[in-house]
């Protein structure tokens, strides 16, 4: 990133961070998906929900989005995800690392020999 080449949009002064969970604390009168109280864990990418990834939707936590750094952050609905009850917040896997196992597999998957 310090060198300049790094392949996303970067915005200079976001907050640093990209993993966290944490609890709802306030919705908005249009949010459906969550509730307060509810534990949720944050996307990396809050606006892929599905399908190939583009540059559609390379908003990124901490580089071009606020990041988690910070005692609470304003996340899109479709910037989380509900974490089960019978898993402890420190067992969350880490999204950016799916993130990074989904993107190896389908570039392996699309290489012809």
């Amino acid at each position: 990133m310090l060198e300049g080449d790094y392949p996303l949009p970067i915005t200079p002064g976001v907050v640093a961070g990209r993993e966290g969970v944490g609890e709802v604390v306030a919705v908005g009168e249009s949010v459906r998906r969550v509730k307060v109280g509810e534990r949720v864990a944050a996307a990396v990418f809050p606006q892929w929900i599905d399908g190939p990834f583009s540059f559609e939707y390379a908003a990124q936590l901490g580089s071009s989005l606020d990041g988690l750094l910070t005692e609470y952050a304003v996340l899109p609905e479709s910037g989380v995800v509900p974490i089960p009850e019978h898993l402890s917040k420190r067992s969350v896997p880490s999204p950016a690392g799916a993130v990074s196992i989904t993107s190896s597999m389908s570039q392996a998957c699309s290489t012809s020999p």
